[in-house]
C-alpha cells in the first residue's frame, strides 16, 4: 500500500474509532479549530504545526542525509476533521531557505487515534528502523498526545530532500518531555518541537518563544590579583527578577546531572601557562577575567572516565573560534552581560572574554566528551576556552550555592588543602555538607 494510502487508512480507522466513540460517551466536539482524536487527552491545532523549526540535536548513523538547519511551515495546515488528519501542502514548506516543490502533502494524525503499534503498522514504519520505534513509544509514554505521519513520496527542497516514506512528528506540551533516556525537551512558554526520522536517523527541531534562565548580574567574591593567593568571601553573586534580553528559544536539555565541563577543557593560571580541566589542581589560581586570579578550593564532580553531553559554542574570534568552549546545558556563562544556562545561547549572542570583551556566537551544536569536572574558584567564576563563565549552575541558584559553600571556603582559607575531600568529587557524596553542594548539571 502507497505511503499516502495508509495515512488515508489509517485516518478511516481512526474516524470510525471517534464516531463510535463520540456517540456512545460524549457530545459530538466543536465542527471547528481542533482536531482531538478518539478520547484524547489534548486537542491539537494548527498552531501546532505553523511555524519556524530550528536544528538543534540528530541521533543515529545514517551518514548519507544531513538535517537541514532550518525547516518553516508558512501556511495553516488543512484539517480534515472526519479522518482526523492534518494535510500540509509542500509548497507551503521551506527547508533551509528554498521552497519545496510538487503537489504532495504531508499527512499527520494525533497519535490518540490508535495504540503505538496499530499506528506504527499503519503508517508502514514498524519495519522502518528502530529508532522510530524507539522515539515514537518514549513520546506515547511521556506525552499527552502528539502528531505523527509520513511524507508519501518524500519531500525536495532546493538542496535538500526528506526520503519518500520518512516519519514526521509535532509534539507541543506545557510540561517537560523525556524523549529518551538521557533528552528532555522543555515544555512551555510556546515552544514545540518536530522530528522527521528517516532510516537509521533522527532530526530534531525546536520552534517558539521562551526565555533564558533568570539573569544572574556578574560578580562574585572579591579577587585577588596575586597568583596563587587566597581571596577574600565577598557578596554571592546578585539575582535579577527579570530574563536576559534577547531572549531566544531554550535548546532542549541533554540530562546529566554531573556534566560541567569535559577533561580537555582549558584554563589559564596566573603565571600564563594554560591547563587542561583534567590537570587543574586545589590550589591553582585561574584566570577569571579582568586580569585576576582566584583559587580552585574545591570540585563538586571530578570524573576521569566518564562520557557525558556538553553545548559545544564557537565564536567569531578569540581562543573559542578554533577551540569551542563546552560546557553542560544548564551551565551558566555570560550572555549580554548577564548568566544564562549554555542551553540559551544561540548564533549571533554576544558572550565576554576574559578582559571584559565582547564575543559573538558563531555556532551552538551538541557533542560528547569523556571527563566530567566542576571546579569551584573562590570568586564565583572562571575563564575556559577564552570565555568567562561561572562555577555555578542552573540546579542551585547562584545566590544559595555561593551561601552553602561559604563552610569550604572558610576551611580553605584555615588551611584545609582540599574541604570537599575526594570521596565527594569522585562520584560519592556523603554528608550534610555534600548534599548542599549544587550538582555539576
Amino acid at each position: 500500500m502507497a505511503r499516502t494510502g495508509r495515512v488515508l487508512a489509517v485516518a478511516s480507522v481512526a474516524a470510525a474509532a471517534v464516531a463510535v466513540t463520540a456517540s456512545a460517551t460524549r457530545a459530538p466536539p466543536p465542527s471547528t479549530g481542533t482536531l482531538d482524536g478518539v478520547a484524547s487527552a489534548r486537542a491539537f491545532t494548527e498552531k501546532n504545526v505553523t511555524g519556524t523549526y530550528t536544528f538543534f540535536k540528530d541521533f543515529g548513523v545514517n551518514g548519507a542525509y544531513a538535517c537541514p538547519q532550518t525547516v518553516v511551515f508558512n501556511a495553516n495546515p488543512v484539517v480534515n476533521r472526519e479522518r482526523s488528519v492534518f494535510s500540509v501542502a509542500h509548497g507551503s514548506i521551506t527547508q533551509d531557505g528554498a521552497r519545496c516543490t510538487g503537489n504532495s502533502t504531508l499527512d499527520v494524525l494525533p497519535s490518540s487515534v490508535l495504540s503505538k503499534d496499530d499506528l506504527m503498522d499503519g503508517l508502514g514504519l514498524t519495519a522502518m528502523t528502530e529508532l522510530a520505534d524507539t522515539i515514537v513509544g518514549s513520546l506515547f509514554n511521556n506525552t499527552r498526545g502528539f502528531l505523527l505521519g509520513v511524507e508519501p513520496t518524500g519531500r525536495s527542497c532546493g538542496a535538500t530532500r526528506l526520503p519518500g516514506g520518512s516519519a514526521v512528528l509535532f509534539v507541543h506540551e506545557e510540561g517537560n518531555v523525556r524523549l529518551l533516556d538521557n533528552l528532555v525537551l522543555p515544555g512551555g512558554g510556546g515552544v514545540s518541537y518536530m522530528g522527521t526520522i528517516v532510516p537509521d536517523k533522527a532530526c530534531l527541531y525546536v520552534r517558539g518563544p521562551g526565555d533564558r534562565t533568570p539573569g544572574v548580574t556578574a560578580g562574585g567574591g572579591a579577587v585577588n590579583q596575586q597568583a596563587g593567593g587566597g581571596d577574600a568571601d565577598g557578596a554571592a553573586p546578585q539575582s535579577t527578577p527579570t530574563p536576559t534580553a534577547n531572549a531566544a528559544t531554550p535548546t532542549p536539555a541533554v540530562e546529566s546531572e554531573d556534566s560541567c565541563f569535559p577533561a580537555t577543557a582549558a584554563v589559564r593560571l596566573a603565571d600564563g601557562s594554560v591547563k587542561t580541566m583534567a590537570d587543574v589542581a586545589v590550589g591553582d589560581a585561574l584566570h577569571v577575567g579582568h586580569g585576576a586570579h582566584s583559587d580552585v578550593y574545591a570540585w563538586s564532580h571530578k570524573l576521569v572516565d566518564r562520557a557525558a553531553e556538553f553545548v559545544a559554542i564557537t565564536t567569531t574570534a578569540g581562543e573559542a573560534a578554533s577551540s569551542p568552549l563546552l560546557l553542560s546545558p544548564s551551565h551558566y556563562l555570560y550572555v549580554g552581560g548577564a548568566l544564562a544556562a549554555a542551553s540559551s545561547v544561540r548564533p549571533g549572542d554576544a558572550l565576554t572574554d576574559g578582559a571584559g570583551a565582547p564575543l559573538t556566537v558563531a555556532s551552538v551544536s551538541v557533542v560528547t566528551r569523556t571527563g566530567v569536572f566542576a571546579p569551584h574558584t573562590l570568586h564565583g567564576d572562571l575563564v575556559v576556552n577564552g570565555v568567562r563563565v561561572s562555577t555555578y549552575t542552573r540546579a542551585v541558584h547562584p545566590a544559595v550555592a555561593h551561601a552553602l559553600l561559604a563552610p569550604l571556603r572558610v576551611a580553605y582559607r584555615l588551611g584545609v588543602k582540599d574541604p570537599a575531600g575526594a570521596w565527594l568529587y569522585a562520584g560519592r557524596p556523603a554528608g550534610v555538607v555534600a548534599a548542599l553542594l549544587p550538582r555539576g548539571f
